[in-house]
């Protein structure tokens, strides 16, 4: 948000409670001068707010919900359905138990008091209620750059490095790999070290593949399988 729609919301939030401020200081004067029996007796379902502080009460939603839209409009990230109701259905519901409760309807004011405050309550927790690990997306594979001989002593092993970029997302990340005539299948792993790691040591004349697995309770993404013999 700029400071400008900043500014504009807060000039327009404090005009809002210094009118409802000023009338409700006004209402109470009249108020206890009917209680002395100056004047007529107040009936407990009229209106005690004035016109002028209701007009600013809507104004000032109208500045609110504009804003709403247009940084709904504009964001640079796509919004969600359940945000955006989220987001509009709290102001309304704000705005309305401000208007209601300067209005001083009555008793029947609570009943409707409550319900709105049920709705926001379940607007507030939907998303925590909702948001099931289904709602998470599979994760990216780690897809492998290179893998090559690399020899430890006399030991003979394959060296593994990886693309660079990929934005850590919380997944696990395992390296597989599978020697052929040995393994039926990629039976073996070890935890990826994202810098590059070392495997082995293999026997002479082996083929190795390898390939990276990222899991999530979203599922799991594999990437392309490499071989290398070793010689």
């Amino acid at each position: 948000m700029s400071r400008f729609l900043k500014l504009i919301c807060g000039v327009f939030l404090i005009l809002t409670l210094y009118g409802l401020a000023a009338d409700f200081g006004v209402n109470a004067t009249v108020i206890a001068a009917e209680e002395a029996g100056v004047g007529e007796q107040p009936n407990s379902k009229t209106i005690a707010m004035n016109p002028n502080s209701l007009a600013w009460v809507l104004l000032f939603a109208g500045v609110v919900l504009a804003f709403e839209v247009g940084a709904v409009l504009h964001s640079v990230s796509v919004w969600e359905p359940r945000d955006v109701t989220k987001m509009f259905g709290l102001t309304v519901i704000s705005l309305s138990a401000i208007i209601l409760v300067a209005m001083q309807a009555g008793a029947e004011v609570s009943a409707v008091i409550t319900l709105l405050g049920t709705i926001a309550g379940h607007l507030v927790t939907a998303d925590t209620r909702s948001r099931t690990p289904t709602d998470q997306s599979a994760p990216a594979a780690l897809e492998i750059e290179s893998v090559s001989p690399k020899a430890v002593g006399n030991n003979k092993s394959v060296e593994v490095k990886y693309i660079s970029g990929r934005k850590d997302d919380g997944s696990t990340l395992k390296l597989l790999y599978q020697i052929m005539g040995t393994d039926a299948d990629f039976d073996q792993s070890a935890p990826v070290i994202p810098a590059g790691q070392t495997i082995g040591p293999f026997e002479t004349g082996k083929i190795v593949n390898v390939k990276t697995i990222a899991t999530n309770s979203a599922g799991s993404t594999q990437s392309k399988a490499q071989s290398i013999k070793i010689a």
